[in-house]
């Protein structure tokens, strides 16, 4: 006969300190690489004199996509030149 033992009579594994370590380094990392993106979308939303501010304003007290229509017109702009010359 086979030695089957019931999962309910078992215990959980245990996750050891070492784990949890690992886990927090983990979130600190995620967290410092994706610092500076944040940080580029925070300033492509704020209006120029604020997102030039010394020191610096961590939220934008107004809105304003000024910066992002003007460069997605450059881009447009960009592509159809190169599809004219190729």
């Amino acid at each position: 006969m086979i030695n089957q033992t019931k999962p309910y009579l078992t215990r959980p594994a245990r996750t050891s300190v070492s784990t949890y370590l690992i886990y927090i380094l983990c979130i600190i990392l995620a967290l410092v690489f994706l610092f500076p993106v944040v940080w580029s979308g925070l300033n492509s939303i704020k209006p120029p004199d604020e997102a030039a501010a010394v020191p610096p304003t961590y939220l934008p007290s107004y809105l304003s996509l000024d910066k992002t229509i003007s460069s997605l017109t450059i881009l447009e702009l960009g592509c159809l030149n190169i599809f004219q010359i190729a």
